[in-house]
């Protein structure tokens, strides 16, 4: 066998576990077409989707590493033809598959992997969902009338959210964690400048919480996290004058904390860890 390096032969070993090598695109040579001239799920899929009258919901299952993120590119391209459009999103670039996860992550986890995508997909969208989103559950919604085509069904509707004043602040700080467990997946991958877009995001999100609720030691304490987080972001993008703003910002709210309850020794600590972080940053800078 010419040509067959070790290398090769490990990345195709590593990929009959479900690990190594990445899905084949449509049209890649390396594709085989197991399924051909046998009873076709992929084409079965196809024929359900596009026939429907209506949404539809359909499960494709296997073992790891047995085709199914490739078959899955397969149905994008058929249906493509067809004149549908297609999303397709590998969720597990969006969440920590290794960690127990609530409902509401996993959509707003959802949500923000299908703005992207409809942002990689489509030209000429100013305003992602994911915005959307972040605007809804900041500020009162009214909708004067509604009307959405769900399948055949015709919804008319007067729309007034108007959440209690703690529901509200009860979304917007499970909106920062969202947001926090989304850059910390995206950091693990090392996607440094999605981790700090979502790092940011959060940061935002705690700060109005702090103008609104006062300067109380659990909202500045978590704007301080965010600013480490920030600061990690940029320290590992090599943005040194943003790493350097950010572990500064943290510190001097970290030092009123102390200057406020000298009693609580983690606040002392968390002043050590950003004068830790500041050298660290010289130390890289050099």
């Amino acid at each position: 066998m010419t040509g067959i390096t070790e290398e090769h032969l490990r990345d195709f070993h590593n990929t009959l576990d479900g690990s190594g090598l990445q899905a084949l695109e449509q049209g890649d040579p390396y594709y085989i077409p197991v399924l051909k001239n046998r009873q076709d799920p992929i084409l079965e899929l196809q024929q359900s989707i596009h026939w429907a009258s209506s949404e539809s919901v359909n499960l494709l299952s296997g073992f790891r590493g047995n085709g199914k993120s490739t078959e899955l590119r397969r149905l994008k391209h058929l249906l493509t033809q067809q004149d549908h459009y297609v999303l397709l999103v590998d969720m597990n670039q969006y969440i920590n598959m290794t960690k127990p996860l609530d409902i509401s992550d996993f959509i707003l986890s959802l949500v923000i992997a299908v703005s992207e995508a409809v942002k990689d997909e489509f030209d000429g969208l100013n305003e992602g969902y994911w915005e959307r989103l972040c605007q809804f559950l900041s500020s009162d919604v009214e909708i004067s009338s509604v009307t959405a085509t769900l399948g055949f069904a015709k919804l008319g509707a007067r729309l007034r959210a108007e959440p209690s004043f703690k529901q509200q602040v009860q979304q917007q700080w499970d909106l920062s964690v969202s947001l926090d467990n989304v850059g910390e997946v995206a950091q693990a991958q090392g996607e440094w400048s999605r981790a700090g877009e979502m790092y940011q995001q959060s940061r935002d999100i705690r700060e109005k919480l702090v103008e609104r609720l006062g300067e109380t030691p659990e909202g500045l304490r978590d704007l301080s996290i965010s600013l480490i987080k920030m600061g990690d972001a940029a320290l590992a993008m090599e943005e040194w004058n943003k790493a350097e703003k950010y572990y500064i910002e943290g510190r001097s709210i970290v030092e009123r904390l102390k200057q406020r309850f000298p009693e609580i020794k983690n606040y002392v600590e968390m002043h050590e860890h950003f004068q830790q972080l500041l050298q660290k940053l010289e130390d890289e800078k050099k």
